[in-house]
């Protein structure tokens, strides 16, 4: 495959949705950070991980959430990976990463909420579009390939 910088609309790649996705990852503190300062010392920036381990309700959601966003965004990253390894990046792949995204925003918000049903749902979702950048990695796509 020849790289050129003008092969694909950006947004018609997977490095877009990638790069947005370590935000959306990064952003998930959000919630446990609003619930570290809602406690009756408020943020505690000197043993913040031994604060967060004490939060209780949606505050120990949010730490869940945000602990598994890192752990799903390897299982994305990985198949980003895969498909422009094997040139297979395009339409599909970006489609993927952005569905991604917004799964893993509904899902922080329904696992903050207390909503298993629907949280668990999101993170299939998201799981499968995860998986599905490594099934077009190894059986290519019709769609978006130079």
């Amino acid at each position: 495959m020849v790289w050129s910088a003008h092969a694909a609309h950006p947004l018609l790649t997977i490095l877009i949705p990638l790069m947005v996705a370590v935000c959306v990852t990064l952003f998930s503190k959000a919630p446990m950070a609003f619930a570290q300062t809602r406690t009756k010392r408020g943020y505690d920036n000197a043993s913040p991980r031994e604060q967060q381990e004490r939060l209780e309700g949606w505050g120990a959601r949010a730490r869940a959430a945000h602990h598994n966003g890192w752990e799903a965004f390897q299982i994305l990253g990985i198949g980003a990976a895969c498909v422009l390894a094997t040139g297979h990046d395009g339409v599909i792949a970006a489609a993927l990463g952005w569905v991604w995204i917004g799964a893993r925003v509904f899902y922080t918000a329904a696992y903050v909420k207390g909503l298993g049903v629907v949280r668990t749902t999101f993170w299939c979702l998201a799981l499968g579009c995860s998986f599905g950048l490594y099934v077009l990695a190894l059986v290519g796509s019709p769609v978006g390939v130079p």
